[in-house]
């Protein structure tokens, strides 16, 4: 039987982990349901750097790493090697270990001498006050030398303070350097560099899938890379959605290069001849409408059912819920222990408490602010006993710390970053309530199959994805909210509390009745589909891609 190859083009840049990436969970699912297939195998082409994340992809969610090809430049680059090194010099633990030993000290010390301070004025034996002053005279004179040495550097410090604000161009530049070396990961001069080392292995990578003559066509999960349309062979983009075009203000403040990246996009979109994306909305009301495509090169193809309860489904006990229940238990107190935000720790708790899970991260679109009002106010109005558990790392938003700081929630709203697939599993199974804010998405929210699939009911927004596949008007009335107004969002979620049997039951139907029906054998299907059709000669003899550039 032949075998069919079609690659997918991975560029993340370094320091991403595809584990917590939305594209990378799409990404797995379908190399789960390809892996089966005996004329079918996908070549990733990725760069250098994105190796190792992909293959951690791959142990998280069971994939046989020789059930695909990859094709990548063998080595990192140096200047990359370099940073990393840098980056780990900085963060080793022996630092974090020296700063907690100086620190103990220090509280040591300040006991010793409030104990020699309470001991020379209520003693009335004149042998202690001689004993106890010598020793503390001794002790003196052993850290003379280190007071001294602290009092020179908080000298020499402000008087560097001084002279750097005096400072000619290169004294600055030497400054920057400095700031460089503390914080790296900010630097304009880093970011710059970075961006020059993506172009050169993008070009690299291009060649390499050129060469690949077995592969029939190119898939591209996402329009941030525009490097991929290098790639001179059959080619397919897939666009989830373009939120620029929707929130500019938004994602303007998170990000003051924003209209550079949406000229990146719009020129990756415009520059491929077949487009794919998740739903009718996106291909209608963003591509045809705003970007004005030609609706001819524009394939929809939606999502499958996110089924997670193999994650945590205990079998062969004598009482396998009960099982089940205790081990998604200890998968939730170690995912408590990854709380960013709180004071103190949440995972000390013993008892389980009810909760509103959102796991997402955290963007303009994500209409986190929202949801943060309505849960302010059932709590502190409602009086609803609960807490609300994100997935996403606050300070990417000051809004938010900023909120949670005016309200006092920050033992209330807790953000679980980094959550290992299974303890993101046990956080749905657990929740009282699944809830998704979001003001736009690309498709149907995996929230709802996700939730659904480990019996835990989902409240969403009204918006024309979900409206796209959720058309009864009964289950929409029990499950849909205005995201725009967070007090009906509020309602809406002490509703579903209240009424959560009855909700469950609901949209458990529609669930096996529509929802997982569509499984992600079906989604790779049809990208099959579409990428034979634009590989495929026409009547002429020429490739629809070379005839799309003309």
């Amino acid at each position: 039987m032949p075998v069919k190859r079609y690659g997918i083009y991975v560029a993340y840049p370094p320091q991403v982990d595809l584990r917590f990436e939305g594209l990378g969970r799409h990404l797995a699912e379908l190399l789960k349901a390809a892996q089966g297939q005996e004329d079918l195998r996908f070549v990733i082409a990725c760069p250098s750097w994105v190796r190792s994340s992909l293959y951690d992809l791959c142990r998280a969610n069971n994939i046989d790493r020789d059930s695909f090809e990859v094709v990548s430049p063998k080595s990192e680059p140096v200047f990359l090697q370099i940073y990393r090194i840098w980056l780990n010099f900085r963060n080793r633990q022996r630092r974090g270990r020296l700063k907690a030993l100086i620190s103990a000290l220090s509280r040591q010390g300040k006991t010793a001498t409030r104990l020699i301070t309470k001991t020379l004025v209520s003693t009335r034996s004149l042998p202690v006050v001689l004993l106890v002053g010598a020793g503390a005279l001794l002790l003196t004179a052993l850290a003379f030398p280190f007071l001294v040495a602290i009092q020179i550097l908080r000298a020499g410090s402000r008087w560097a303070s001084k002279l750097i604000s005096r400072a000619s161009l290169p004294l600055r530049n030497v400054v920057s350097l400095s700031l460089l070396s503390r914080q790296p990961h900010h630097s304009a001069l880093i970011r710059r560099l970075y961006r020059l080392m993506e172009d050169s292995e993008a070009a690299m990578l291009a060649r390499l899938a050129e060469s690949r003559a077995d592969v029939r066509a190119w898939f591209a999960p996402t329009a941030f890379w525009p490097q991929f349309n290098a790639i001179k062979r059959p080619r397919l983009m897939c666009v989830p959605d373009v939120h620029f075009t929707q929130f500019p203000v938004g994602f303007g403040t998170a990000d003051g290069r924003l209209m550079a990246t949406f000229r990146q996009i719009e020129s990756s979109i415009k520059a491929c001849p077949h487009l794919v994306t998740y739903s009718e909305d996106v291909k209608w009301r963003t591509l045809v409408d705003h970007f004005h495509l030609d609706a001819s090169r524009i394939d929809v193809v939606r999502h499958g059912a996110n089924i997670i309860d193999d994650l945590i489904t205990v079998k062969g006990t004598p009482d396998d819920t009960a099982a089940t229940l205790a081990l998604c238990r200890d998968l939730f107190i170690s995912a408590l222990r990854k709380a960013i935000n709180a004071e103190g720790s949440p995972a000390d708790r013993s008892d389980l408490f009810p909760f509103l899970f959102y796991p997402t991260q955290f963007r303009p679109s994500k209409n986190v602010i929202n949801l943060l009002r309505s849960y302010k106010y059932l709590l502190k109005q409602r009086h609803l006993g609960i807490k609300l558990i994100l997935t996403g790392r606050p300070e990417v938003m000051p809004e938010m710390s900023e909120f949670l700081d005016t309200h006092n929630l920050r033992n209330d709203v807790l953000c679980l970053h980094g959550l290992t697939n299974q303890e993101w599993a046990a956080c749905y199974k657990l929740a009282t309530l699944a809830v998704n804010p979001s003001l736009a998405e690309g498709g149907f929210p995996f929230t709802f199959s996700e939730a659904l699939s480990v019996g835990t009911p989902v409240v969403m927004s009204r918006i024309a994805v979900t409206e796209e596949v959720m058309n009864d008007p009964e289950i929409q009335e029990m499950t849909f909210f205005d995201p725009y107004d967070w007090k009906d969002m509020a309602s809406r979620i002490e509703w579903a509390i209240c009424n959560r049997e009855e909700l469950y039951n609901k949209q458990q139907k529609f669930y096996d009745d529509v929802v997982s029906r569509r499984t992600w054998q079906h989604v790779v299907e049809d990208y099959v589909r579409i990428l034979d059709r634009v590989s495929k000669p026409d009547e002429s003899g020429e490739c629809l891609v070379k005839r799309a550039h003309g």
